[in-house]
């Protein structure tokens, strides 16, 4: 039988941007492809253990804050980065690997195209790929209704409308201009059936 081998242990630095996804009765847990094969410990980050060292560390960053988050890379000298499962961050965290010579699995421009509505339906249209009527606009003048107003730069349903009377589009205009990084909104045809995302 021989001797018990002693443990190994692992380390590197991750920069975990945390937060996002979160439902206080139970996390989401995925399907993990050979997990009951996998000899170590999973633990659910909506379910630490107190006996689970974790992380030595803790900032407070908002994962919005690049050069915050890039500051905090090179000052730990991390191995890696992960973002929450939130839109916008995705492009930094690919972006600060990139700049650290990190793998990531996205490269910053493709990461960025991911998380811009507006260069989405740009990079569709040049592809020749059948969408919605769209376009960007500032003010509700000349709008088509019912459509759909959003932010072009913004995650989720921040800042979104689905406006069927004209009555409400100046104001779903305003809200998305308001919330929009680059100051304008995206205008979208209304197409009735399931919602997809």
């Amino acid at each position: 039988m021989g001797a018990e081998k002693p443990p190994t242990r692992f380390t590197c630095n991750f920069l975990f941007m945390c937060s996002g996804y979160y439902r206080y009765d139970a996390g989401y847990t995925p399907e993990f492809a050979g997990r009951e094969r996998f000899g170590g410990q999973i633990v659910h980050p909506q379910a630490w253990s107190d006996d689970v060292e974790y992380a030595d560390k803790r900032a407070i960053v908002s994962a919005e804050d690049e050069p915050a988050i890039g500051k905090l890379a090179e000052a730990e000298g991390i191995d890696g980065v992960i973002a929450p499962g939130i839109d916008w961050p995705v492009a930094i965290a690919a972006r600060v690997a990139s700049r650290f010579g990190l793998r990531h699995p996205l490269s910053p421009e493709t990461a960025s195209l991911a998380v811009s509505k507006q260069r989405q339906r740009e990079w569709l249209a040049e592809a020749g790929v059948p969408q919605p009527g769209w376009r960007l606009a500032t003010e509700a003048e000349g709008l088509p209704v019912p459509c759909v107003v959003k932010p072009p730069d913004r995650q989720g349903q921040k800042g979104l409308t689905l406006v069927r009377d004209a009555s409400g589009l100046e104001a779903a205009v305003e809200l998305a201009v308001a919330e929009s990084r680059a100051g304008c909104a995206l205008v979208e045809e209304l197409v009735e059936g399931p919602e997809v995302t």
